[in-house]
């Protein structure tokens, strides 16, 4: 049974007028009309399923709505003061709509309730009348959708573009933080949630493909508008997903949805770098961390397709390096060939690139240069700093022997560089070692 406040006094029998009348055949119907003067805040309850009481004084909406609300769980109880509060049914009064209906549900499936609310064809008339009645839609549907859709998503949202607003539908306060149940003015709320939750790196980019203008643009070209973006909760990085559908494109309402990813997206950060590392390992010599020969080659192809400016291929061989190995050892030689790696990656540039092709042999690429001079100045000092290099006690130090080609003078692709480099780095060993060619 409702609540029932203040009866109207009794009629003479037989005297009934003719909004008692309808009140009374509205009975098994509806189980509840209220009217509600929205400049005074002012409730009457005009009609109760199952008894002829009236109020003719006002009753206290609110504890009317919290008798309503015990009925359902906390989000869709949530829900409904929410619905039904005077400042949302105030800005409903404001819109153009004379009808609103929605329906509210309990935890048992048959205890479903439809709200409808309806305003004056008089637009200066400042009230509204509350219609409740069990609620037609499908109790089973309910939770099924309850089961697979709200559960399933962090929240899910019926969204009305021509009038900015929205309603929540469903979602899990658990495990994030909600916005409001109902909302006038879904522009500004997005904004607002966006500078709390979302990650600066994503901010501007949620606000953007959650404009109505980007959601209808994008939707016109695809049946779904998604993204995904970095959100903030509990102190804790999460990453969602976010889904536009149409429910009625003429009319453009909207479904959306946000779904946590955070396990997946994990999880192919995982695989990505898994696969990072692994095209790495490919790329790298494992003795002196530079390129080897594919990495440069690579490294060298990428920049000679677009070529914007000059460039030098550096072919640089150790001198005697077998003899290095046959007098101090492997393990002297490994040290050596380590030495060499670090002066050739202190010797040149950040955008610039090293490699180590073979035992012995090295490619420097320089990109972007303005002269021959530069690449000849750089060669020139990665052979000064190699003979520094020492061996051992006996005084002996390492030497090399370097060619350089230049581009696109010498060649337009990497084997063409590189043949012309190697045939300069004999050229310096057959003129004595130790020297640059060029």
């Amino acid at each position: 049974m409702l609540p029932v406040f203040n009866p109207l006094p009794q009629k003479e029998e037989g005297k009934l007028n003719h909004l008692e009348e309808l009140l009374s055949a509205l009975d098994p119907i509806l189980q509840c009309t209220v009217k509600i003067d929205l400049s005074t805040e002012k409730a009457w309850l005009l009609q109760s399923a199952g008894t002829s009481e009236r109020s003719v004084r006002p009753i206290d909406w609110k504890e009317y709505i919290d008798f309503y609300s015990e009925k359902l769980d906390p989000l869709e109880s949530k829900k409904l003061k929410d619905f039904l509060s005077l400042s949302h049914l105030k800005e409903l009064r404001q819109s153009d709509k004379l009808q609103v209906m929605y329906d509210f549900f309990a935890e048992l499936p048959g205890n479903g309730l439809r709200i409808i609310v309806s305003f004056p064809a008089d637009r200066s008339e400042e009230s509204a009348y509350i219609l409740a009645k069990e609620s037609d839609a499908d109790p089973l549907l309910h939770h099924i959708i309850k089961l697979y859709v709200y559960n399933a998503s962090d929240y899910f949202i019926y969204l009305d573009v021509r009038h900015n607003s929205y309603i929540l539908f469903g979602g899990d306060s658990n495990s994030t933080s909600l916005p409001p149940t109902v909302c006038s003015d879904y522009t500004t709320e997005l904004e607002k949630y966006a500078y709390e939750y979302v990650v600066p790196e994503d901010r501007e980019m949620v606000i953007r493909e959650m404009q109505p203008e980007r959601v209808l643009s994008e939707l016109e070209k695809n049946a779904i508008h998604t993204f995904t973006c970095g959100l903030i909760e509990n102190g804790q990085y999460r990453r969602k997903r976010v889904e536009y559908r149409y429910y009625n494109k003429e009319n453009q309402m909207l479904l959306l949805t946000r779904t946590d990813i955070t396990d997946v997206y994990n999880e192919q950060k995982r695989q990505n770098k898994k696969l990072s590392d692994a095209l790495k390992r490919a790329l790298t010599d494992p003795l002196t961390g530079l390129l080897n020969y594919q990495g440069i080659r690579e490294e060298v192809g990428q920049f000679l397709e677009v070529f914007p400016q000059m460039a030098a291929l550096m072919f640089l061989d150790l001198d005697d390096f077998k003899a290095v190995n046959d007098t101090y050892g492997h393990a002297k030689g490994d040290r050596a060939l380590l030495s060499v790696a670090e002066v050739l990656k202190k010797s040149i540039r950040t955008t610039d690139c090293a490699a180590r092709i073979g035992g012995d042999e090295f490619v420097i690429f320089l990109e972007n240069i303005k002269s021959v001079d530069e690449a000849a100045a750089c060669a020139q000092r990665i052979c000064d700093r190699v003979s520094q290099i020492s061996l051992g006690p006996d005084g002996s130090n390492l030497s090399c022997s370097i060619g350089v080609a230049i581009a696109p003078q010498d060649g337009m692709n990497y084997e063409e560089l590189v043949k012309k480099a190697d045939k300069r780095v004999y050229r310096s060993k057959r003129d004595g070692k130790n020297q640059v060619t060029i």
